[in-house]
This record gives C-alpha cells, sequence and structure tokens, in this order.
C-alpha cells in the first residue's frame, strides 16, 4: 500500500510523529453523535419547561440592560404591553405607554439597581399599553452579569392595583366615617357638655 503523495487526498491529517495513524471507527463516531443528539434533546425540554414556567406565570417578568432597553420579556408583560416577545426587545417602556416621563423612572431605577448591584425591592406604576390604565406594581430587581460580563436587572413585578384600590377604597370610606361623626349633632353636643 502506497501512502497518498498529496495531503489533500488523506482524509484525516496525519498527527506529527505517528506512524500509527487509524481512521475514526464509525461505531464510536456514531455513537458521539447519538449521545450529542441526546443531550440536545435534554437541553432542549429543559430550555421549553423553563420558557413555559416564566410564559405561564402570572406576575410579570423581564430583564434590562444598563440602558434600560429590554433584553427579554415573558408573555404576562408583552400581553400588558399589547405587543411580542420579539418586538419588545431593544426598546423601552415609553415606546408602548407614550410616558416618556414614565420611562425615564425605569431607567433611573436600573442605574441605580446597578450602581448598587444589590437586590432591591420597590413599589412603582406603570401605564397598561392595551387601556391606558395606571397599574400599581411591587417589584424585585436583581442585578447579574451575563455569559459575556454585560450587567443587566432582572425583574419580578407583582401587580398589586386591586389591593391599593381596596386600600383607597377604605380610607375614603373611614374618612367619609370620620367626617360624618364630627358633623353629627352628637358629636357637638357631647363636646359642649364636656367642656
Amino acid at each position: 500500500m502506497t501512502a497518498p503523495s498529496d495531503a489533500r487526498d488523506r482524509p484525516y491529517p496525519r498527527p506529527e510523529g505517528s506512524d500509527d495513524f487509524r481512521q475514526p471507527d464509525d461505531s464510536s463516531l456514531h455513537s458521539r453523535l447519538l449521545e450529542m443528539s441526546s443531550r440536545l434533546e435534554a437541553l432542549e425540554a429543559e430550555n421549553h419547561l423553563l420558557r413555559t414556567l416564566v410564559d405561564t406565570h402570572p406576575d410579570i417578568m423581564f430583564i434590562k440592560d444598563a440602558k434600560g432597553l429590554f433584553r427579554y420579556a415573558n408573555r404576562t408583560l408583552t400581553d400588558f404591553y399589547g405587543t411580542s416577545r420579539e418586538d419588545i426587545v431593544g426598546r423601552d417602556d415609553s415606546h408602548y405607554t407614550g410616558n416618556t416621563e414614565q420611562s425615564h423612572f425605569f431607567r433611573r431605577s436600573v442605574e441605580q439597581v446597578l450602581s448598587k448591584f444589590e437586590r432591591e425591592t420597590v413599589f412603582e406604576d406603570a401605564t397598561d399599553g392595551t387601556t391606558g390604565e395606571v397599574n400599581h406594581f411591587r417589584s424585585i430587581k436583581q442585578p447579574f452579569h451575563d455569559i459575556h460580563g454585560q450587567p443587566l436587572v432582572a425583574v419580578l413585578a407583582h401587580n398589586i392595583t386591586a389591593e391599593v384600590r381596596e386600600h383607597e377604597r377604605k380610607t375614603r370610606q373611614i374618612d367619609h366615617i370620620y367626617v360624618s361623626v364630627r358633623a353629627s349633632p352628637l358629636a357637638s353636643d357631647h363636646a359642649v357638655c364636656c367642656q
């Protein structure tokens, strides 16, 4: 058997100093491909599971970069803003609400969290992109670095609008009772009698 005269004729490069060069066994190559395919399927299944968990969560979840632009958003947020996951990436809140003041507030909040690089819980308002209604949120903001070392902020925002409105309703009710009691003739008689 003669050796190939040109390196291009060789199916595999010959390692230097190796007289005993063998081509890979087809069965071992097939086994490695099956193993890689199995790992890829497991990663895809895990990714699908995590995405389903995040997208079906009732709270808003998103990631923003240091400029306050969305890098990721779950379905709860995209529904709130009336958009899609593909559309929201690279944009800020004002694109959906028209409220630039609110968007500046959110950007400053991201800057503040990144400057301290500590988890923060805040209460903030956001405008519903589909109804224009202001909603109230309790937001947990967690800074982290992506695989490239870029600082990002992950946010979990729980909508507390119903609780805030109920609190406001009860406060108005108590204020009304207080005003009614102060204006009642019994209250003024009591005040006169006890002086």
